[in-house]
This record gives structure tokens, sequence and C-alpha cells, in this order.
């Protein structure tokens, strides 16, 4: 069996894109939960509910 080494470079590489793709989903989301609070009227628990499920 072989071992793969990664190396940091690669580790940090993933990292840095992880970091970038959870940044604009929490953007996203919170202005999603905003939205459909403030402008839409739907309740906030509805709307933990919903993006909890989904």
């Amino acid at each position: 069996m072989e071992k793969n080494n990664i190396s940091w470079k690669e580790i940090l590489a993933f990292a840095v894109g992880n970091g970038g793709c959870n940044l604009v989903w929490t953007t996203v989301g919170s202005y999603l939960t905003l939205y459909y609070t403030d402008s839409v009227g739907i309740a906030a628990a509805t709307i933990g509910t919903l993006m909890l499920l989904r």
C-alpha cells in the first residue's frame, strides 16, 4: 500500500478555498434570512427550520 503525502501548500490551498466558500454561503444565508423576515414577513422560526432542513 502506497502512502500519499499531501504538501502544506495543498492543505493551505484547500483551506483557503473552503474558507471562501463558507464566507459566501454565510453571506447569502444571512441576506436571505433578513429578506424573508423583513420583506416577505415569514416568522424567523419558520425560516430557521427551512434552512436547517435544506
